[in-house]
């Protein structure tokens, strides 16, 4: 029997001599619910068991998609993580080549960690103050063009810098505009999509590609054509400069995504409103992400500069198959949520970091096919982690509430996460890389083995943590209950 969510309980009619035999159907008045609990179609008497339920945005459901959106919002999402991608992976080793009286010598010992910090820094309040602007004051798309030129002009500050203290601060700065670029749009992106629980998991693709595309340009394209490495140069910088300038004129050209809010939208509302700080399971999935993504920033900060010291060619090249990878991973994320619960996806994300983590520590000059292994399995850890957290957080929040909820998971997950992440990797640097006095940096075996453990625990506490309970607000099986039989 199908069940109907109703706003009201339907009062029953005076029994009367006759009868109607026509069967049931539901009151022509629409509930508020319409749209955000249709009924799932059934293949062999089953339900998918934990596909994202998408509502309508109020905004463009009555609009027609614009032409080749998929195609406009896949260029969209390929500059912006092309234009981190181009620098981001090859910091490490400018920073390592440029620490103690190596180099320039500008940096001390444990500054890869330290600079770690910065982008979970920028992670922690600017995505939810920025997703709150776009919901309630500007236009997405205009939004989106300011950040990237403000992302530019701290770059640029990056390369002026000749002291520790300047480029971390630039660095800063940077993520405070960059970490809202990237939630501003995937809520551009939800919003626009015709059938975006079929089409985000493409669209997000391409941002894999232009992260693969920039290392394959850094870490092989580049070298053959200068006859050098330049991964622990300043040449990755001024390339992602002009990046960013071309990001922000291609925002411009972007569908019209005006405010979702209005005068009378409070901003209690728009950072999540009595739906998701309600909803208990939401909560602890928020708090599990962070668990989750503490340990990525050992991977982030230094894997490269491991890489290249262990004997790696083209070493930023070879990281971006990790990335090739992850877009066979997003491509075939809708199918596996018709399968299994976003519960399963995650520890199985979180599961493939220990993995990871373990093969690096067991890599060394005499095994670094090892390497290869770890670097693939990268797009099982990012997709089944991250992007089965954006859904989860866009299903549960209201029209005019997305962009602060994505806002959200990135300040718990980039923010919170990444931020003790960083601070862990640092003291490890500290310890077991780079003690005072000890040259080269050593013991990668046991500083590889700290992430390895802490994914482990993570896997375990999601597991008997997380639950998915029917009938909570953007659960799937939220679809049958209702008071209307």
């Amino acid at each position: 029997m199908l069940f109907i969510r109703s706003p009201k309980r339907q009062t029953p009619c005076r029994r009367t001599k006759t009868f109607d035999t026509k069967p049931f159907s539901a009151p022509t008045r629409p509930s508020p619910d319409a749209g955000r609990h249709e009924p799932w179609p059934v293949r062999s008497g089953t339900r998918p068991g934990n596909a994202p339920i998408q509502a309508p945005d109020p905004l463009t459901k009555d609009r027609p998609a614009p032409p080749l959106i998929v195609t406009r919002l896949s260029v969209m999402m390929l500059l912006e993580y092309a234009t981190l991608g181009l620098w981001a992976v090859t910091v490490g080793s400018y920073i390592n080549a440029n620490t103690g009286e190596a180099g320039a010598g500008t940096f001390g010992p444990g500054f890869i960690g330290l600079a770690g910090t910065a982008g979970a820094i920028g992670a922690l309040v600017s995505p939810v103050v920025m997703g709150v602007v776009a919901d309630r004051y500007f236009s997405t798309e205009k939004l989106l063009a300011l950040l990237h030129l403000v992302c530019g002009g701290c770059l640029w500050l990056m390369l002026a810098a000749r002291s520790e203290s300047v480029f971390y601060l630039a660095l800063l700065l940077y993520f405070q505009a960059y970490v809202p670029s990237a939630t501003l749009t995937s809520s551009l992106a939800l919003r626009n999509l015709p059938d975006a629980d079929r089409q985000f998991a493409v669209v997000r693709a391409f941002g894999t590609v232009g992260w693969v595309a920039a290392g394959v340009l850094i870490g092989l394209l580049c070298p053959l054509l200068l006859g050098r490495s330049i991964e622990t140069g300043l040449t990755p910088l001024w390339i992602a400069v002009a990046a960013h300038g071309v990001m922000a004129a291609y925002c411009l050209t972007l569908p019209p995504t005006p405010a979702a809010g209005g005068p009378k939208t409070g901003w209690r509302k728009l950072i999540g409103g009595t739906g998701m700080w309600k909803n208990r399971p939401f909560i602890i999935f928020l708090a599990v992400s962070a668990l989750a993504a503490a340990p990525t920033q050992f991977y982030n900060s230094f894997a490269n500069p491991f890489l290249n010291q262990i004997g790696f060619q083209h070493t930023a090249a070879k990281m971006a198959l990790g990335q090739a990878v992850e877009v066979a991973c997003l491509l075939a994320l809708p199918a596996l949520m018709l399968r299994y619960s976003i519960k399963s996806l995650f520890i199985a994300g979180v599961l493939a970091w220990a993995v990871r983590y373990a093969l690096l520590a067991e890599c060394g000059s005499a095994s670094t096919w090892l390497a290869y292994p770890a670097i693939l399995v990268h797009g099982a850890c990012f997709a089944f982690v991250y992007m089965t957290g954006q859904l989860y957080a866009d299903r549960v929040a209201d029209h005019d509430a997305r962009s602060a909820a994505q806002g959200l998971h990135a300040l718990v997950t980039g923010g919170l996460g990444h931020l003790a992440g960083a601070f862990a990797s640092q003291w490890a640097q500290a310890t077991y890389l780079t003690p005072p006095g000890v040259e080269p940096i050593y013991n990668w075996r046991f500083f590889w083995w700290l992430p390895a453990s802490a994914s482990l625990l993570a896997a375990i506490l999601i597991a008997l943590l997380f639950e998915e309970r029917p009938g909570a607000k953007g659960h799937p099986d939220d679809v049958g209950h209702s008071d209307v039989a």
